[in-house]
């Protein structure tokens, strides 16, 4: 069943997150497959996606989601779809050092 599925991947990532406690996170609801984040004011969630992929873990920069004059740099999304539930905790741990290493 595709909803137990997703269930299960929903709670394993809110789970790394929590742990991390890095950064909040409000989940999608209606369905969604994805976790909004809010970093650190002083993130740059687009350098933070660069760097992250370089450790193989994927984010989406939030900033093209906003009105671009008004822009916050600091939040990204994290989908859960395409990623077994046994690699959520070290991609979440890797996203975490990445984010750790742009600290000003």
């Amino acid at each position: 069943d595709t909803s137990a599925a997703f269930g299960k991947l929903h709670s394993v990532l809110q789970t790394a997150i929590d742990a991390e406690g890095l950064f909040s996170h409000s989940a999608a609801h209606f369905g969604g497959t994805s976790f909004w984040v809010s970093g650190p004011d002083w993130l740059d969630s687009r350098i933070l996606a660069e760097r992250a992929m370089q450790d193989g873990v994927l984010i989406e920069a939030g900033d093209v989601f906003f009105d671009r004059d008004t822009s916050p740099l600091n939040y990204f999304r994290l989908s859960y779809s395409a990623i077994s539930a046994d690699r959520i905790p070290d991609g979440i741990a890797r996203l975490a050092a990445s984010m750790r290493k742009l600290k000003p």
